[in-house]
């Protein structure tokens, strides 16, 4: 039996570790003002590097209250959607990815492990597939989908190489706790491609 310690509110799609409730945040990428486009432009350019003057804004919009009958999950703060904002935003995966493609930003939801808030959890949608190869992040977890602790009581993590083709979707895991974006997983794609050694 398989004891699932994380649990996301967010996501459509059935993760085998994490417990997943979905909340839509209804609400385009952008300063959220009236009129925004639910697309924020960006650089087209095809290059896969990551561009050393790389800036982006990346508001996190609120997704609403959730039903407490339904979701057992704290609500996020205001504060806490700036601060995830302003980590993704620092992180060069992440400015690599959106720098070339309009994107949108799917839906919002708290990070729990072991019911305390760690993050946040934000879906982004491409309007244009890119093909990235990159250093993914992801976290460690042990076969109960436990998550694992280096010597230092921070969260275990590893990257893993690899090219992802015709990246469509993908979710952040943004640690407030640890104040950088600790995992990304792309859930819409056509394939993954790994080196050969």
């Amino acid at each position: 039996m398989t004891t699932t310690m994380t649990r996301l509110a967010l996501t459509r799609v059935a993760l085998p570790v994490m417990v997943a409730v979905f909340a839509t945040a209804g609400l385009a990428c952008g300063d959220g003002a009236p009129g925004d486009s639910p697309l924020v432009k960006r650089d087209s350019s095809p290059t896969a590097t990551v561009p050393a003057d790389c800036s982006f804004e990346f508001v996190i919009p609120d997704p609403g209250p959730l039903d407490p009958s339904v979701y057992n999950v704290p609500q996020l703060t205001a504060d806490q959607l700036t601060e995830a904002g302003l980590i993704a935003e620092a992180d060069p995966l992440l400015c690599q990815i959106v720098e070339r493609s309009l994107y949108s930003i799917g839906s919002v939801g708290p990070w729990l492990e072991d019911d305390v808030l760690v993050g946040v959890v934000v879906e982004v949608v491409l309007e244009t597939p890119q093909t990235v190869e990159a250093d993914w992040p992801y976290l460690q977890r042990d076969e109960n989908g436990t998550l694992l602790r280096e010597a230092d009581g921070s969260k275990a993590r590893r990257q893993d190489h690899h090219t992802v083709n015709d990246l469509r979707v993908f979710q952040l895991l943004i640690d407030l706790e640890e104040g950088h974006v600790a995992a990304f997983g792309e859930y819409d794609y056509a394939s993954v491609t790994t080196p050969t050694p």
